[in-house]
Formats: C-alpha cells, sequence, structure tokens
C-alpha cells in the first residue's frame, strides 16, 4: 500500500515536472546547476598555485595567467561548441575527439 502511495506520488511529481509550464524552469535550473559546477571546476586550480610555486619554480603571475587563458578560452569556445554536431551529426564529432 504504502509502495503504491509513493509510485503515484513519484509519478505525479514527474508528470508536475514535465508539465509544459514548468519545462523550462526545469531546463533553466539544470543548466544553472552545471555552469556553477563548470566554473567551480575551473577555479579549483587557484588552490594549487602556492604548491605549484614550490614544486616547479614558477611565479604567481605565470600561473595566474595560464589559469586566465584557460577560463577565456572556456568561454570564447562554449557557444561554437555544438557547431560540429549540427553540422555532421553526433557520430563523426565524438569519434575524432575520441581519436585525437
Amino acid at each position: 500500500m504504502i509502495a503504491n502511495e509513493r509510485k503515484s506520488t513519484l509519478q505525479n511529481l514527474a508528470v508536475g515536472l514535465l508539465d509544459r509550464r514548468r519545462y523550462p524552469l526545469l531546463v533553466t535550473g539544470a543548466t544553472f546547476i552545471t555552469l556553477v559546477c563548470a566554473a567551480g571546476v575551473l577555479s579549483a586550480p587557484t588552490m594549487f598555485v602556492r604548491p605549484f610555486e614550490s614544486e616547479f619554480g614558477w611565479s604567481a603571475g605565470q600561473i595566474s595567467m595560464a589559469q586566465a587563458l584557460q577560463i577565456a578560452l572556456f568561454g570564447l569556445t562554449g557557444p561554437f561548441g555544438p557547431r560540429p554536431w549540427n553540422g555532421m551529426g553526433s557520430v563523426r564529432p565524438s569519434l575524432a575527439r575520441w581519436c585525437y
């Protein structure tokens, strides 16, 4: 009896989330969470500045410049990333990515 109630509750939740009015909110929320996680991953190397300085002898400016370049390239290439998938389908760009 309880399992049926849970199942119906989950089904109602899924139907509610996939409702035409709420679906854009679901997509927007998922996109926001993904972008926040990506920004966190990109900024995580900042905690390694001091160890890189001592281990490799690099200056903080060199390390920061490399990180700034990484973030800039991430932002600049983002809009153009899906273009190969739109033009060639999904198989060929995926194979090229894994082969090279």
